[in-house]
C-alpha cells in the first residue's frame, strides 16, 4: 500500500450551539467546537516504552516478537489500513469505524486520566481519552498550555524528539554514538543549516520583535521547553517513566532541553518538507553531458533537450488552480550570470566528519531518514456538497515510523483553540488541524525558495594567517569567508555500530558560510574547479555554496500557525489566508469552513533577475542577487473556485508557476490526476451533491492506482495498434499484454483482495508493469544517456532492488521499485517522459486522435531516440516487450 496520508481529516463544518468556554480546570466536551471532524494517526498516540513494558519486544533467538503493544501504540493502525479494503461500500454513518472522533475535549464516559504537571506557571488541566489516549491540554494562558504541551509531548516521544534535536541539530551522532551512517546524517543537516549557538540565539531574540504574536511565541517556546523538562526530571527519579532507549541505546539520560533546540527541530523539518530548489549544480551537470554528448547546432540542441527533460511551465501540468495563471520564476536563457563547475573536478567537501572509512557504511538509524513528499488533500465546496456545506479530506503524508513521526494534540486556551498534528518537538501549536469552526492542511509545494551559486575564490591575503582562512570575490572585492568548527563529543554506544568501538572522540565539522545578501547566509557545500569557457584561467578555484530564503528565520512561521490557533485572527478564509502569508516554508496550504473552501501557497519566494537560466547556477559574486521577496498577491491562492473543488498530490500549484530546479515530474502525468478523475467521478454519480464519504472513496480510491498503468499503459496500446506491432510479438506477448491492459481496465490498483493476503488481487498486472516501464525507459532514452544503446553500464544506470532504476546523469530516478521502503508507482516524471514520446510517435505514424502535447518533445530529442531516430523505436518497444516477457517468465515460470 502506498505511504500515504498519515494524518486523514474528514471535515464538514455545521453549526452547533457554543458552550461556554471552559476553565482550566473543569474543561467541557466540544467547548467552542462547531465541527464535526474525523482524523486518524497510526499507528498510536503513545510513543515511550519503559523497561518493562519494552521487554516483550526485545528480540530472543527463535522467537517472532509478539504482537502485543503498551496502550495506544497501536491502536489507530488497523482502522487506517482497514480502509483500504473497506471503502468500495462506504456510507457516512460508518466513517467512524476508520475515523476517530476528532472533536475538543473528551467525553465525561471517556476520560482516562486527569492530572496537572508540576510547576507549571498558571493553572493548567492535562485530560487523556481512554480510547487512543490523545492529551488534551487546557490552560489558563497559552503559556500555561504550552508548558502542558511540552510535558505531554515528552510523555508521548521524548527519545523521538530526543533524536529530532540531536538530527536537526547535526550532532546526532553525539546522541546515538559514532557510526558511518549517522554523521552522513548529521553531515547532510549542516549543509543546511550549520548555526552557531549565537545564530539560534539571534532567532529567538528576532521573533519577539514581530508584535504581539512574536512576544507570545517566544514566552510559549520558552514554556513549552520548560514542560519537557520537568518530564525529564521526573524520569531520572521514577524508571517508570524513562524511556527504554535511553538506557539500551544512549546508555545515559537524557539531557535538559534549551529554547534554542526548537529551532533545530524545525529546520529539519521545514528543510525537508518546506523547501525546493538547491539542485542547480546537478541540473548544470545534465546540461554538461547533453553538450558534450550531442554539440549541434552551437550546443543548442543539448539547451534543447535539457529543457525537454526539465519542463518548467509545461501547458499539459495538472495544477491546483486552473483557472488563473500565476507567473513566477519561469525559465530564462543561459547568461553570464549563469556560473559552472567542473563536472569532472573533485569537490573537497569541508563539512566531511574526521571520522574515515565510511564509506557505504549504514547505522541503527539510517532507516529513519525521511521520505520525499507524497501528501494530498481534497476539498469539495458548499454547491457540490449534499449537506450544503463544504467537505475535506486531507493527508498529510510523512512515512511510516513507529512511534508516529507526528503527534496529535488538543490545545486550549483563552482566544485559543486548535486540535491536530504537529512535529515533535513543536508541538506547543497545532500545524495541521482545526479550528473552532474551520480546518486546515497542507501538501510540500517545493517552490524554489533555494538556489545554488558558484563564489569565485581568491588568494588568502599574506597579513591572515589562519590556516582555515578562505576567501572569495564579493561586489568587486576580495571577501573573507565566516567559519566555525562544529564540533561534537561522542563515545561508542549500541545504537552507533557502524564502524568499530573507539574511544571517546570529538567529531569535527568545518562550516564555511559566504554574507549572499545580509542577513541571509550561504553555506559552502564543496570547494573545487570551475569550468573551461567561462573567461577565467584554466582551472581557477571556484566553491559551491547554498543560498535558502528561510535561513536564519526557521521560528518566523510560528506567526501564521499562532494567527490559525487563534478564533479573533481568523474567522473566515480571507483571514486564514493572512496567516498562510505569514509562513516561510513553501506549503500547498488548504483550508475548509462551513461556507468556503480555499488555497494559498506559501513561501518566501525569492525575486531573481530575469536575465539568466534559474535552473542553473549563478555566479555569487554579486551579479545574480534575489531582488526581493514575491509579493503575496502573486503567490497562487484560490477561493471556491468555478469548479467546485480543489485537490494537490504535490503537484504544480497553478499554470505560470515554474517548477523549481529540483522537481523534474512537473510534465503531463502526476498522480494528482487520479484524485480529479475519483472527484469528478463521484459528482457524476451523485448528481454534484456527494458526501463525506463519497470524498473518502475518491482519496481512497487514488491510493492504491498504478501511474505508470494508468496513464502510460493506454498510450502504449494505442501506439501498438498504431504501427502494427502486434504482428512482432509472440502469442505469449501478446497474452501478456492482455493480462495488463484487464488490469489497466479494472483499475490499475495494486492492492490485495483482502486485509492479509500474501499477493495482490491481480497479481500480473503489477509484476508486468513493474518489469516494463524500465526496459521501455531504456528502449527509448538509452541512445541519450548511453554509450551503447544495447548495453548500459552500471555507471550510466544504477539498479535498486535488482531493477534499473536511474540514469546516473539524470536527476530523477524512475519508479515502479516495488521493493523500495517509500512505495512504488505513484510518482510522475518518468511516466510525463513515456507518455510524450508514444504520442508523438504515433502522432507520426498518422494516427492523431488525442491531442497534441502542449509541449512536446523537442526534434532534438525526437531525432536521438531508440539509437538514433524514431524509425527504430518500433523495433526497439518491442524488443522491450520481449524482454519484459523473458524477465517474467523466468521470475514466474510463465511462457
Amino acid at each position: 500500500m502506498l505511504r500515504r496520508a498519515l494524518v486523514v481529516l474528514g471535515v464538514i463544518t455545521s453549526t452547533l450551539m457554543s458552550a461556554p468556554m471552559a476553565s482550566a480546570d473543569a474543561p467541557a466536551y466540544r467547548t467552542n467546537d462547531y465541527g464535526n471532524v474525523l482524523n486518524v494517526l497510526p499507528p498510536g498516540s503513545a510513543g515511550n516504552a519503559n523497561a518493562v513494558q519494552a521487554a516483550p519486544w526485545l528480540p530472543v533467538p527463535g522467537n517472532p516478537l509478539p504482537k502485543t503493544y503498551p496502550a495506544h501504540f497501536h491502536d489507530q493502525f488497523d482502522m487506517y489500513q482497514d480502509l483500504l479494503y473497506g471503502y468500495g461500500s462506504l456510507q457516512d454513518s460508518g466513517l467512524t469505524g476508520f475515523y476517530k472522533d476528532a472533536s475538543f475535549g473528551v467525553q465525561p464516559q471517556d476520560v482516562e486520566r486527569v492530572y496537572s504537571p508540576a510547576n507549571a506557571p498558571g493553572g493548567l488541566t492535562v485530560l487523556r481519552d481512554k480510547a487512543f489516549g490523545v492529551p488534551h491540554v487546557y490552560g489558563a494562558s497559552t503559556v500555561s498550555m504550552a508548558y502542558g504541551a511540552g510535558y505531554a509531548t515528552a510523555e508521548d516521544r521524548l527519545f523521538l524528539i530526543d533524536v529530532l534535536r540531536h538530527y536537526g541539530r547535526g550532532h546526532l551522532s553525539e546522541l546515538v554514538g559514532p557510526s558511518c551512517g549517522d554523521e552522513q546524517m548529521d553531515h547532510d543537516q549542516l549543509q543546511l543549516t550549520g548555526y552557531t549557538q549565537q545564530d539560534k540565539d539571534n532567532q529567538l531574540a528576532y521573533i519577539e520583535t514581530l508584535g504581539p504574536l512574536g512576544r507570545e511565541g517566544r514566552q510559549m517556546i520558552h514554556s513549552y521547553v520548560a514542560g519537557i523538562n520537568q518530564y525529564i526530571t521526573e524520569a531520572l527519579l521514577d524508571p517508570n517513566k524513562m524511556p527504554v532507549e535511553y538506557p539500551l541505546v544512549t546508555l545515559g539520560p537524557p539531557t535538559m532541553w534549551q529554547d534554542s533546540d526548537l529551532i533545530d527541530v524545525a529546520s529539519l523539518v521545514g528543510g525537508i518538507f518546506g523547501k525546493g530548489g538547491g539542485n542547480e549544480v546537478g541540473s548544470s551537470h545534465l546540461l554538461q553531458f547533453l553538450q558534450q554528448k550531442f554539440p549541434g547546432h552551437g550546443g543548442q540542441d543539448a539547451y534543447q533537450m535539457f529543457k525537454d527533460f526539465h519542463a518548467v511551465n509545461d501547458p499539459n501540468a495538472p495544477t491546483v488552480v486552473t483557472d488563473k495563471s500565476f507567473p513566477y520564476d519561469l525559465q530564462k536563457s543561459v547568461s553570464a550570470k549563469n556560473a559552472f563547475p567542473d563536472p569532472a573536478a573533485a569537490v573537497a567537501d569541508p563539512t566531511t566528519s574526521t571520522i574515515s572509512g565510511c564509506a557505504g557504511v549504514a547505522s541503527f538509524l539510517q532507516s529513519f531518514k525521511l521520505p520525499s513528499v507524497m501528501s494530498n488533500a481534497l476539498v469539495v465546496d458548499a454547491k457540490h456538497s449534499a449537506s450544503g456545506r463544504p467537505i475535506a479530506v486531507f493527508g498529510p503524508q510523512v512515512g511510516y515510523f513507529a512511534p508516529e513521526i507526528l503527534q496529535e494534540v488538543d490545545l486550549h486556551a483563552p482566544d485559543f483553540d486548535a486540535r491536530g498534528a504537529s512535529f515533535p518537538g513543536t508541538s506547543f501549536l497545532v500545524e495541521l488541524g482545526r479550528g473552532q469552526d474551520y480546518a486546515w492542511s497542507a501538501t510540500s509545494a517545493g517552490t524554489d525558495i533555494v538556489d545554488q551559486r558558484i563564489e569565485l575564490m581568491c588568494p588568502t591575503p599574506s597579513t591572515d594567517t589562519d590556516p582555515k582562512a578562505r576567501y572569495y570575490m564579493l561586489s568587486g572585492s576580495c571577501m573573507k569567508m565566516d567559519y566555525h568548527d562544529d564540533a561534537e563529543t561522542t563515545v561508542p554506544k549500541p545504537g552507533g555500530p557502524g564502524v568499530p568501538p573507539v574511544p571517546s572522540m570529538t567529531i569535527h565539522h568545518d562550516i564555511y558560510r559566504t554574507n549572499a545578501a545580509d542577513p541571509i547566509q550561504a553555506i559552502v557545500l564543496g570547494f573545487t574547479k570551475a569550468a573551461a569557457g567561462q573567461g577565467l584561467p584554466a582551472g581557477s578555484d571556484v566553491a559551491i555554496v547554498t543560498q535558502r530564503s528561510t535561513y536564519g528565520h526557521e521560528l518566523d512561521s510560528a506567526m501564521g500557525f499562532l494567527r490559525w490557533q487563534h478564533p479573533s485572527m481568523t474567522h473566515d478564509a480571507k483571514s486564514w489566508m493572512v496567516g498562510a502569508q505569514e509562513i516561510g516554508y513553501t506549503f500547498n496550504w488548504f483550508y475548509v469552513d462551513n461556507q468556503d473552501i480555499a488555497y494559498y501557497v506559501s513561501g518566501k519566494n525569492p525575486i531573481r533577475p530575469v536575465d539568466y537560466d534559474r535552473t542553473l547556477p549563478t555566479w555569487g559574486d554579486g551579479r545574480s542577487q534575489w531582488q526581493g521577496f514575491q509579493a503575496d498577491g502573486g503567490h497562487p491562492q484560490a477561493i471556491n473556485p468555478a469548479q467546485g473543488f480543489l485537490s494537490s498530490w504535490n503537484n504544480k500549484p497553478a499554470p505560470g508557476f515554474g517548477a523549481s530546479d529540483d522537481q523534474y515530474g512537473y510534465g503531463p502525468v502526476f498522480r494528482q490526476q487520479t484524485l480529479v478523475d475519483n472527484i469528478k467521478q463521484q459528482f457524476a454519480l451523485h448528481n454534484n451533491q456527494i458526501t463525506r464519504a463519497n470524498l473518502v472513496q475518491a482519496m481512497e480510491g487514488a491510493a492504491s492506482v498504478d501511474l505508470s498503468a494508468a496513464r502510460v499503459g493506454p498510450e502504449l496500446h494505442k501506439y501498438l495498434s498504431a504501427v502494427s506491432a502486434s504482428t512482432g510479438l509472440s502469442s505469449g506477448e501478446q497474452r501478456m499484454l492482455s493480462d495488463l491492459d484487464g488490469w489497466i481496465a479494472a483499475g490499475s490498483h495494486r492492492v490485495r483482495a483482502q486485509h492479509g493476503d500474501a499477493t495482490y488481487a491481480y497479481p500480473p498486472g503489477p509484476a508486468i508493469m513493474d518489469e516494463l516501464e524500465p526496459h521501455l525507459v531504456m528502449a527509448l532514452f538509452n541512445s541519450v544517456f548511453c554509450a551503447d544503446p544495447n548495453n548500459c553500464t552500471a555507471a550510466e544506470v544504477s539498479t535498486t532492488n535488482g531493477l534499473a532504476s536511474a540514469y546516473t546523469q539524470h536527476p530523477m530516478g524512475w519508479t515502479d521499485l516495488p521493493s523500495g521502503r517509500l512505495g512504488s508507482s505513484y510518482d510522475g516524471g518518468w511516466e510525463g517522459y513515456l507518455l510524450k514520446a508514444l504520442r508523438q510517435l504515433r502522432r507520426q505514424a498518422g494516427d492523431t486522435t488525442d491531442p497534441a502535447m502542449g509541449q512536446p518533445f523537442s526534434a532534438a530529442m525526437m531525432s536521438h531516440l531508440c539509437g538514433g531516430g524514431t524509425s527504430g523505436c518500433r523495433t526497439a518497444i518491442v524488443k522491450a516487450i520481449h524482454d519484459t516477457f523473458v524477465a517474467n517468465s523466468a521470475a514466474n515460470g510463465a511462457s
